[in-house]
């Protein structure tokens, strides 16, 4: 009827996922929402569908360690997260985010697209001290979080030497990257002569060797 009110009628879907519907408009132009509850009726009227993209809240959790917790991000439809690179107190290390509390497997920031409200928890590890040595030289230290494996440094030089691996200082058992790493070490690095017999394994034969220096 003249100068009545229109219901408001239920909201149509996108043919796409990553649009959701806003509101109606008289005027597809400006796009300005119609108000439904206070705007009389006073001739023939076309309305027609606002889309917008899709907005997702990502939420991190604090936890022990953690020096603070980073603040939502919006991201739209299909968009990515950014990493919120915090930083942990004293005596730990924040290794990633997990969807799954209790979980070490990391959420990946770059390959995982927001497609819903997600809430992100921290992986805090204690931070552990791998001392290297020389001899009796000290050359450098790094930090490591605990449970991971040994990542090799770059190898350091000895005029005269080949360079043959780290082990425990005081001990004869190499460190191999699939070392885990569960407390503070010290290594020390291991030399052998240059020129010396290389050994190959040309049979079917598995396992590891350890050799001394300069044998």
């Amino acid at each position: 009827l003249y100068n009545g009110k229109v219901e408001s009628p239920k909201a149509p879907e996108h043919a796409e996922k990553k649009y959701e519907f806003l509101h109606w408009t008289a005027d597809a132009e400006s796009k300005e929402e119609f108000k439904f509850d206070t705007t009389p009726i006073e001739d023939n009227l076309t309305l027609y569908p606002v889309f917008g993209i899709k907005t997702f809240t990502v939420t991190f959790v604090g936890a022990e360690g953690l020096s603070s917790v980073p603040k939502p991000q919006k991201v739209d439809y299909g968009s990515y997260a950014k990493n919120p690179n915090a930083t942990a107190i004293e005596g730990y290390i924040i290794t990633g985010w997990t969807t799954d509390k209790g979980v070490d497997t990391p959420f990946n920031f770059t390959s995982s697209p927001i497609e819903s409200d997600i809430t992100l928890y921290p992986i805090v590890k204690e931070e552990l001290t791998l001392n290297f040595y020389d001899g009796d030289v000290f050359k450098y230290s790094s930090k490591v979080a605990s449970g991971s494996t040994f990542v090799y440094p770059d190898n350091p030089t000895k005029y005269g030497y080949d360079f043959a691996g780290w082990k425990k200082k005081g001990e004869e058992v190499y460190i191999y990257s699939s070392t885990v790493i569960g407390s503070d070490m010290e290594l020390e690095a291991c030399w052998n002569k240059k020129g010396l017999l290389s050994i190959t394994n040309t049979g079917n034969v598995s396992g590891n060797a350890t050799y001394k220096n300069d044998s």
